[in-house]
């Protein structure tokens, strides 16, 4: 049941991969990012809305932690792209 769901999970990844790509040469790259993690919150939020419910202090701690260290991880990374693009380096470009 798992290498099923796994094959699957890879056919829709690459599926969107040229649909993804398509949609942020005629769409803002960040406005794009956005909706996208907008539509993933609200999907994985409807999913764990019982399980964060019945986390304690500590856990929904921890939980804010991790976020704020995947968003700054996240910045960092747009931040080097777009500081690397407006050079004329090679990393922002490999992106697109």
């Amino acid at each position: 049941m798992s290498l099923i769901a796994l094959v699957l999970v890879t056919a829709v990844w690459g599926i969107t991969f040229v649909q993804v790509k398509d949609a942020v040469a005629i769409y803002p790259l960040f406005a794009f990012l956005a909706v996208r993690y907008a539509i993933a919150t609200g999907a994985l939020g409807l999913v764990g809305a019982t399980r964060v419910r019945t986390l304690g202090r500590s856990g929904l701690g921890a939980g804010a932690v991790l976020e704020a260290l995947g968003g700054l991880g996240i910045a960092g990374l747009f931040g080097y792209l777009l500081a690397d693009d407006r050079s004329g380096g090679s990393a922002g470009a490999a992106a697109r």
